[in-house]
């Protein structure tokens, strides 16, 4: 859940700096000044109580028009309230099965029109802190990009040689899971070798 707590106003790498209102949960916690930086989103009231959201733990963001729900047009946030917690070093939860429910944020600027101007900025800023889920899903597509030691079964007219040549993996070609590119017959990364079928050797003669 995000709460107020004295908070040093931001002085670095700042996009925006917007009076608006802060809404969270549809609470109204007054006039302030919100401060989209490179590094986090922070509002702080007149006293100097607020509170900052990282990039990674915020959802969602988008320019809300106003609805029933809430009819004044606003800049709407999702916040992770599992990986809020988990930063925060309070990941333990009564029932590990509940999926706690998002919190949902608002600003209220004091001049509507620059409510685009605000979601571009935020737009940017979280392009500089990509998921790290994904960095590990490219990780994971990388490795099947690495060069293995392969088996060369042909010679470059496709011929049968009469024995095995291991190529080592450093060259251009790159081989995985038994694959076959121009004539070399990779081994998989069990090490198992591709079915070849023998008589092809002596036919070769």
């Amino acid at each position: 859940m995000v709460s107020l707590s004295e908070l040093e106003v931001p002085t670095e790498n700042i996009r925006i700096t917007e009076p608006s209102k802060a809404f969270v949960n549809s609470k109204d916690l007054g006039d302030g000044t919100l401060y989209i930086t490179e590094r986090n989103v922070a509002w702080l009231n007149e006293t100097g109580q607020g509170f900052s959201l990282d990039y990674p733990i915020i959802g969602l963001h988008g320019v809300s028009k106003g609805d029933a729900k809430f009819p004044q047009p606003s800049l709407f946030l999702l916040v992770d309230k599992t990986a809020d917690e988990e930063r925060n070093g309070d990941a333990s939860s009564a029932d590990d099965d509940e999926v706690p429910s998002p919190t949902e944020l608002r600003f209220v600027p004091c001049v509507e029109d620059n409510l685009d101007r605000m979601y571009k900025s935020m737009s940017d800023c979280q392009t500089l802190h990509p998921d790290p889920q994904d960095s590990n899903s490219e990780g994971e597509d990388d490795e099947e990009g690495i060069k293995y030691d392969v088996v060369q079964y042909f010679d470059e007219d496709g011929q049968a040689l009469a024995e095995p040549v291991v190529v080592p993996g450093s060259g251009d070609t790159e081989i995985t899971n038994g694959a076959t590119a121009n004539g070399v017959n990779g081994l998989g990364e069990s090490g198992d070798k591709p079915m070849i079928d023998a008589d092809q050797f002596e036919d070769a003669d």
